[in-house]
């Protein structure tokens, strides 16, 4: 252990507590995360199912994090409104913030979706005594350079670029087409109510899956949104047509990098590829609106829709790592239940999905 990591110490305080502080790190954030944002990941806290914990140096918040509890490691908070685990921490004292959180377990700790190059990678590798990839991979990402017209000429052929054109016309022929963003004026519970009927609506509904489903993690996402609006880092596009939404999408602003958030759309409307549409338009807004370098889709690796809209690709692994407390024995243990385990799930989802012909994203 460092010698400064002696100075810091792991909470576990009631969220209420720990609430303006937490919002408070992202001033003094290591890099970007919105997934990692007080405004976004407490609201999924007080729904259940996992805790805050926090590195104090004195009075002092180092290192914010969502954790999920678990008999044989911890792990990163898991829920519908997350796609990365990446969580608060200081800049000036990452790799201390992060020695004391992983050197006062007992126990292996496995960061879900984290990227796989930068400062937050570096610090982990600087921080843990043990470290373990259980996966890695590539998702599609948009690097923000030069202006949207040269984007768009550098990304689709002329025949591509006449389609989605040709599209959006179609559309605009059968009624009223607008593109509605959310600004000091709106409404956003017009927003959020529509992206939960609309996802509902639709297969997500069908199979389950989509927020309304679930009530809990509903009342978060409300609650998270109106955060995030307060704050100034939500952005939210909605495609109506004759004033019925056709296609909606979020996205969360942290520093100089977003993240897309859920994205819904009418399937009757399928064929005119909504969703799509709704991506340009929301692509066009991250060019002109300045100080964003880059865009994290959110996605699925290998996405059907967005990696052939996105270039871009952004590395993420689930890394297993551990501190001074843990033996190589019990750890290698661990990584290798682990890897076994998501051997034996991924063959069993494999086989589900082919025999039901069910969408993965």
């Amino acid at each position: 252990m460092g010698e400064s990591a002696q100075t810091f110490r792991l909470v576990a305080p009631e969220l209420p507590a720990i609430s303006a502080d937490w919002a408070a790190l992202a001033g003094r954030s290591l890099v970007p995360s919105a997934y990692g944002a007080a405004e976004l990941v407490i609201p999924i806290l007080k729904q259940g199912g996992g805790r805050a914990e926090a590195v104090m140096r004195g009075g002092t918040m180092a290192m914010a994090q969502a954790v999920a509890p678990g008999t044989f490691h911890d792990s990163t908070l898991t829920s519908p409104l997350l796609a990365s685990g990446l969580p608060r921490l200081a800049k000036s004292e990452a790799v201390p913030a992060l020695q004391a959180f992983l050197n006062a377990r007992s126990k292996p700790f496995l960061f879900d979706t984290v990227p796989s190059e930068g400062a937050f990678a570096e610090a982990l590798q600087d921080s843990a005594a043990r470290v373990f990839v259980l996966q890695s991979w590539r998702r599609a990402g948009l690097e923000i350079k030069g202006s949207f017209e040269e984007w768009l000429a550098d990304n689709f052929d002329h025949k591509r670029r006449k389609e989605l054109k040709r599209l959006r016309s179609r559309l605009s022929e059968l009624g009223d087409l607008k593109l509605e963003t959310l600004n000091q004026n709106s409404t956003l519970n017009g927003f959020v109510d529509d992206l939960l009927e609309l996802e509902s609506a639709g297969w997500k509904g069908k199979r389950g899956t989509a927020l309304k489903n679930s009530p809990g993690v509903a009342a978060a996402f409300r609650e998270a949104m109106a955060g995030l609006q307060a704050a100034g880092k939500l952005r939210f596009w909605r495609l109506a047509l004759d004033g019925k939404p056709i296609a909606i999408l979020y996205a969360m602003v942290d520093g100089d990098e977003a993240w897309l958030g859920k994205i819904a759309y009418d399937e009757a409307w399928a064929k005119f590829s909504p969703g799509t549409l709704l991506i340009l338009d929301a692509t066009e807004s991250f060019f002109a609106e300045g100080g964003i370098r880059r865009v994290d889709s959110s996605a699925i690796p290998g996405h059907p829709m967005i990696d052939r809209v996105w270039r871009d690709r952004i590395g993420f692994q689930d890394v297993l790592v551990a501190g001074e407390n843990v033996t190589p024995l019990g750890f290698w243990l661990v990584a290798r239940g682990l890897l076994v385990k998501r051997h034996v799930r991924g063959l069993l989802k494999s086989a589900f999905y082919a025999l039901t012909r069910r969408k993965r994203s």
